[in-house]
C-alpha cells in the first residue's frame, strides 16, 4: 500500500468487458487497500476495527459503501446520513414521547418522559456539533489549511478526551447507571480547561508566527464545538441521575456547585486522573521555538519522543492553581 513504485494493472479483459466493470475494478482495489490498512491497525493495536467513517463526496454512494463494507468486513459509518437520521428521531421520538406525557397519570411517569425528551435534544446538537467540525475539516482540506505538528498532536489528545466522554456518555445512559453518569462531570471539568489551555498555546504559536490567522479560527472553531459537544453529554448524564434519583426534588444547580465546589471524595479521584490523562501531559510540554507549522496535514508527522521528553515545569499557571484550590 505504501510502496511508491507500486504498479496496478487490468487483467482479465474481453471483448464484453465494459467501463463499468473497469470502475468497479478500481474501487474494488481501494476496498482490498482498506482492508490491509485494516489488518495492519488491528496488528498494532491488538484489537478489532469493526467499523470505518465515511464522509464527502464518495460517501453518498451507496454501491462504493457495500463494496468497503463486503470487502472490509466492516460497517460503514456515514456521517451525513446519521445526522439526518438523528434529526428524524429527535423529532419522532419527542412527539411520541409528548403523546405519552399527556395521557399519563401521575408525576413520576411525568418527570421520566421529561427527562428523556432532554437527553433525546441534547443527543440530537451533539450530531450537530460534529456535522459542523466535519465541515471545518472539509473546509481546510480544500484550503490547505495547515496545522503545526505540535498543534495537531493537542488535537488528537482533545479529540481522545471527547471519545471518552461520549463512550462513558452512552454506556451509562444505555444501562441506566448512576454509578457510571457521574464519571460524565469530572471529565467535562477537564475538557473545559484543556480547552482552555490550548486556546492559551494557540496565542503563544500566533506571537512567535507558528500558526496562521486561518489556522487558528479553525483550532478555535474545533474547541468551541467540542467543548459543547462535552457539555450536552454532562446534560445527559444529569439526565440519568435525575430520573434514577428518588428524592421528591432533584436541583441540577445545586447539584452542580456541590460537586464542582465542594466535591466527593469519588469526584475529586476521578477528576485528579482525567486530569493526569489529558491536561497535565499537555501542560507540561514546552511550546516549540521552530517554526514547524504551515505544513500540510499529511506531511505532519509526530514522533513518540516529542510527547515523551517534556518535564513538569517548577511553576503552576494560575488555572491550575484555582484547580488544586477548588479540591483541597
Amino acid at each position: 500500500v505504501w510502496d511508491p513504485d507500486a504498479r496496478g494493472v487490468f487483467f482479465g479483459l474481453n471483448l464484453k468487458t465494459t467501463r463499468a466493470d473497469m470502475n468497479r475494478a478500481v474501487l474494488e482495489s481501494c476496498g482490498y487497500g482498506l482492508r490491509q490498512l485494516k489488518e495492519i491497525a488491528e496488528e498494532k493495536l491488538g484489537m478489532p476495527v469493526t467499523h470505518f467513517p465515511s464522509f464527502g463526496g464518495g460517501a453518498k454512494s451507496a454501491v462504493w459503501s457495500k463494496i468497503k463494507a463486503d470487502i472490509t468486513g466492516c460497517r460503514i459509518d456515514i456521517l451525513e446520513e446519521n445526522e439526518r437520521f438523528l434529526d428524524q428521531a429527535e423529532s419522532k421520538v419527542s412527539d411520541y414521547l409528548v403523546r405519552i406525557n399527556n395521557a399519563m397519570i401521575g408525576n413520576s411517569g411525568n418527570m421520566e418522559t421529561n427527562e428523556v425528551l432532554r437527553a433525546v435534544s441534547d443527543f440530537e446538537r451533539i450530531g450537530d456539533y460534529d456535522v459542523n467540525i466535519y465541515h471545518m475539516i472539509n473546509f481546510d482540506r480544500e484550503n490547505n489549511v495547515a496545522f503545526s505538528a505540535q498543534c495537531m498532536k493537542e488535537i488528537e489528545d482533545m479529540v481522545e478526551a471527547i471519545r471518552s466522554i461520549l463512550s462513558t456518555t452512552v454506556e451509562a445512559y444505555e444501562n441506566r447507571d448512576r454509578v457510571i453518569a457521574a464519571r460524565v462531570e469530572p471529565l467535562q471539568e477537564v475538557i473545559s480547561s484543556l480547552k482552555e489551555l490550548m486556546q492559551a498555546r494557540h496565542i503563544e504559536r500566533l506571537k512567535n508566527n507558528q500558526c496562521s490567522v486561518q489556522a487558528g479560527i479553525s483550532l478555535i472553531e474545533f474547541l468551541n464545538n467540542s467543548d459543547r459537544i462535552s457539555g450536552h453529554c454532562s446534560n445527559i448524564a444529569i439526565h440519568t441521575i435525575r430520573s434514577l434519583d428518588k428524592s421528591a426534588y432533584f436541583d441540577t444547580h445545586d447539584y452542580l456547585h456541590t460537586v464542582h465546589n465542594e466535591g466527593t471524595e469519588e469526584y475529586k479521584a476521578l477528576y485528579h486522573y482525567y486530569e493526569s490523562k489529558y491536561y497535565e501531559p499537555m501542560a507540561s510540554l514546552p511550546l516549540d521555538t521552530e517554526d514547524d507549522s504551515l505544513k500540510p496535514e499529511a506531511e505532519i508527522k509526530v514522533k513518540a519522543d516529542q510527547h515523551s521528553s517534556g518535564k513538569h515545569g517548577d511553576k503552576e499557571t494560575d488555572h491550575k492553581k484555582k484547580k488544586k484550590k477548588n479540591r483541597s
